[in-house]
């Protein structure tokens, strides 16, 4: 069994209207490369005609993204032609490479409906050989997750199990195998 030596605390880090907390970095807790950071934004509910997320057209460079939506949806268009609107229980991977512009915004029914949004979202570093690679967009929707009950939310997205390595320099991920872990960290494949 190992030890848990230290607990970081997340930072409250308010976007707009939009709750976020970052676990990592915080004051106390560095970059750890390659892992750049960690945002949960939410669990909020937004009323409805709400102007949903924050993230309009901005850059990036060099970098991947993991997200992971809960609840709500996230939209995502990029200077690249990606489109693709994910809900809860989906999840979205965003490579940058060499770079692209790109915007995170609610649905239009989102903004029109408000509703519940809880949204886990990780960048990691590409290493510097792989930094001008092409950017690439993946969307996972829920329908394609292995799904699970814990506490009172019974759907949650089993996506966070997927296998993900870092491996030849970018974020490798095994779409087929998925893994169940218990309270005891026991691991069965689904």
């Amino acid at each position: 069994m190992r030890l848990i030596k230290r607990i970081h605390k997340a930072e409250y880090r308010p976007i707009a209207d939009l709750v976020t907390y970052s676990p990592m970095p915080t004051r106390s807790l560095q970059q750890i490369d390659p892992f750049i950071f960690l945002n949960h934004h939410g669990f909020q509910t937004y009323p409805e005609r709400n102007q949903g997320l924050p993230f309009g057209p901005h850059p990036h460079r060099g970098m991947e993204t993991v997200t992971f939506i809960l609840e709500g949806d996230i939209m995502h268009k990029d200077s690249s032609g990606h489109e693709s609107v994910i809900g809860p229980g989906g999840v979205q991977y965003m490579t940058a490479g060499s770079g692209l512009i790109h915007a995170e915004v609610s649905s239009t029914d989102f903004k029109r409906n408000g509703g519940d949004l809880e949204i886990l979202q990780l960048w990691l570093n590409l290493p510097a050989a792989k930094k001008d690679d092409h950017s690439e967009l993946r969307g996972i929707a829920a329908r394609r997750n292995p799904n699970f009950g814990f506490g009172r939310r019974k759907s949650q997205s089993a996506a966070a199990l997927w296998r993900m390595e870092w491996g030849e320099g970018r974020l490798r991920r095994d779409f087929s195998t998925y893994y169940e872990y218990d309270l005891h960290g026991k691991r069965r494949k689904v």
